[in-house]
């Protein structure tokens, strides 16, 4: 398994560590605690991902989608 760090998850998707942490403690984020650390699996982080998607259909209804003319 490959286990990650949030500051390596944070470096990849380029936002605070602090955000991935957050999401550990509130258990958004599926994690593992090594004393006061936290690991991800990387499978995890995938699964977490997809669930953060948000449906095309979803975008189009907020106007989150450029129409092309």
């Amino acid at each position: 398994m490959d286990y990650l760090t949030p500051d390596e998850i944070a470096a990849e998707l380029r936002i605070a560590s602090e955000t991935v942490r957050r999401w550990c403690r509130t258990g958004q984020l599926k994690s593992l605690r090594v004393g006061r650390q936290y690991r991800i699996v990387r499978s995890d982080l995938v699964d977490f991902m997809k669930q953060m998607e948000v449906p095309e259909a979803q975008k189009k209804a907020n106007g989150l989608v450029a129409f092309a003319n």
